[in-house]
């Protein structure tokens, strides 16, 4: 079979299979080197590696739990398919990813060629800028952002069949349908896709009869989709708290809003012309939005409002792309004030960019230069982009290098600094951790989250005198459960046991739930012969954290003090269950085990510890060696 035959078969207009095979061949050769690296310490701990609802499977959390920043059970249910599939390899995360950019490269550059007519050069175009903009390395090459590459995935589905049943084709209602179920999905993914209903409405005034888009029965054919996208957002409004908990905090102006959704849209703007200094995280004291960045921002609106004004026939494509530039990124323009993170995140422009590369490219293409002349000025542009991209994605490969590169572009940027201090304290430089929160510090005096960490720093360093006044520094200045906790741990090494047991009863006051500092309240107690209330201060860790294999193994050894070997050993037989290679759960096991006589099941827990690192105490040894 020729490839023309297969073509043909497959539905593909001339030139068309190569047009894809181009730009997933570019989007892949840019982004390979994602396989090389690992998980960073930016959600992806949190949504993954230390995720307990993914492995087993608990799909009644995934599903019912916006507990972990936002509704996305799609993402997570992908998430739990890794884990069962290649276990923590981050290899077959990113070639997950991986295939979902590629995946959706194809999708943008067939859909602008079969949906919207676009030209065989400007749909390569698009794709490939789409494929590789260096704006996009954040999606391509983050883990944790598999919600946006599966969100953005299922939006390009659910457009593809609705225009479809818009145009009118056979089996219209198997097309509405499976628009509509890819819709739930994208929404499942991501709150990104909250946007789709408008854009179908931008796809029948696009495409459809001249003012049929305003009919009532094509408003009408949106409803299910606005009915789909207002109960995501209630979920995702009931999660995250945004109405009883942040918009009261910050109460709206609608002046200060549109500052900052014109901030943000001068931003995005300006990054997709010149896309250097991109960051993780942007503090909005420290990123500017002067005079430079609106000048690069007002560049493709003069291309776009030139070309609109002097060639009527191309005002539908530069409507569309621009409209959905806007629809799509709209959300994401902080109109409404919601959390305190990063002012702007790269990966927001990820599905809008489409628009308005499209718009962008349909414009360009107009101008009246020889067609090598264009050629050559699209290579170009494109080269320095996969140049971008293959570096930046580089950047995602560890932790430290991911938060060095923001320091670099940003160096007044606190969270940086303070991400870099935890890195470096969690690898026992921890000269360097103190060194990178005090410098936290400096920037941002009023951070309570680097004034705790460098307390535990200090401790770590055996610096138990510094650490101490950090902490009451802390305590000072505002009711501070896990301060007061870190404080108290403080006292326990320094041996002040009424004073310690002071401090945790003040963080448990402060917060019930706080299982470490019920834990550490156990161990002071015991040290001042209280052992009946540490039993109970240590039952209470163990319920409050019961995925927690430490805190049950430490409810054990107490229960096991006290006479109560059954309970004990159920409590640990649950802590191997969360934790199965526990070294100090299988020691403990042993040596109940060895009491009551049952040495072979005894040995087994022995060797098991003996593996895990665990020491074997002679009491052990001589049980085991003279048992029955």
């Amino acid at each position: 079979m020729t490839a023309e035959t297969l073509q043909r078969r497959l539905g593909m207009r001339p030139g068309e299979a190569a047009s894809w095979a181009l730009v997933a061949a570019v989007a892949a050769a840019v982004f390979w080197r994602c396989l090389e690296n690992g998980f960073v310490d930016w959600d992806d701990p949190k949504l993954v590696v230390e995720n307990r609802w993914l492995l087993p499977l608990d799909l009644g959390r995934v599903l019912s739990d916006p507990g972990l920043g936002g509704y996305f059970p799609a993402s997570l249910l992908s998430f739990s398919l890794d884990r069962h599939l290649f276990g923590l390899d981050a290899r077959w995360f990113h070639a997950h990813n991986l295939l979902l950019h590629v995946a959706n490269c194809l999708l943008v550059t067939g859909l602008l060629r079969r949906v919207l007519g676009a030209s065989a050069g400007v749909s390569t175009v698009v794709g490939l800028l789409f494929a590789v903009h260096p704006l996009h390395v954040e999606s391509a090459a983050w883990i944790s952002e598999r919600k946006g590459l599966l969100s953005a995935f299922f939006f390009l589905v659910a457009w593809g069949p609705y225009a479809r049943f818009a145009a009118g084709n056979p089996g219209r209602a198997r097309w509405y349908a499976l628009s509509l179920v890819a819709c739930a999905l994208a929404l499942l993914s991501k709150a990104m896709a909250l946007s789709l209903p408008v854009v179908l409405v931008l796809h029948d005034r696009r495409c459809g009869a001249p003012g049929a888009w305003r009919s009532a029965r094509s408003l009408a054919q949106k409803l299910p989709f606005v009915a789909l996208a207002a109960a995501h957002a209630a979920v995702e409004i009931s999660g995250q708290r945004l109405l009883t908990g942040v918009l009261q905090e910050q109460p709206f102006h609608l002046a200060e809003g549109l500052g900052r959704a014109g901030r943000s849209l001068i931003f995005y703007l300006s990054k997709v012309v010149l896309p250097t200094r991109l960051s993780v995280y942007y503090d909005a004291s420290v990123v500017p939005i002067g005079l430079k960045e609106a000048a690069l921002a007002a560049a493709p609106v003069l291309i776009l409002v030139l070309a609109w004004w002097r060639r009527r026939d191309l005002r539908p494509d530069l409507e569309w792309g621009t409209l959905f530039f806007l629809v799509t990124i709209a959300p994401v323009l902080h109109l409404f004030p919601f959390g305190s993170g990063s002012a702007y995140n790269d990966r927001y422009a990820y599905l809008p960019s489409a628009g308005l590369f499209l718009a962008l490219a349909v414009a360009v293409a107009c101008i009246r230069v020889p067609a090598a002349v264009q050629a050559s000025a699209a290579t170009a542009v494109l080269g320095a982009c996969c140049v971008l991209s293959y570096q930046r994605a580089g950047i995602w490969n560890a932790t430290e290098g991911l938060w060095e590169s923001v320091v670099r572009e940003y160096p007044g940027t606190a969270r940086a600094w303070a991400v870099l201090g935890t890195q470096a304290t969690a690898r026992g430089d921890l000269d360097a951790g103190i060194a990178h929160f005090r410098r936290a510090l400096e920037i941002s005096p009023r951070d309570s989250t680097s004034r705790r960490n460098l307390g535990v720093a200090l401790t770590r360093a055996g610096r138990l005198i510094d650490a101490a006044r950090v902490y009451e520094e802390i305590i000072r200045t505002g009711e501070d459960a896990e301060a007061w906790n870190n404080y108290a741990f403080v006292l326990m090494s320094l041996a002040k046991w009424p004073d310690a047991e002071a401090g945790l009863r003040k963080a448990i006051a402060l917060d019930a739930n706080m299982a470490m500092a019920h834990d550490n309240l156990a161990y002071v107690l015991d040290r001042l012969g209280r052992a009946e209330e540490g039993l109970r201060e240590s039952a209470a860790a163990a319920r409050l954290e019961a995925w927690n294999a430490d805190y049950r193994v430490h409810y054990a050894e107490r229960l096991a003090r006290v006479g109560d070997a059954a309970t004990a050993r159920s409590e640990l037989e649950a802590a191997l269950s969360a934790q199965p290679g526990h070294g100090r759960a299988h020691l403990v096991l042993a040596q109940i085990l060895a009491a009551a006589g049952q040495r072979e099941s005894a040995l087994q827990h022995a060797q098991a510890a003996a593996k895990a690192g665990a020491p074997i105490p002679d009491s052990l040894y001589s049980a085991l060696a003279t048992g029955p």
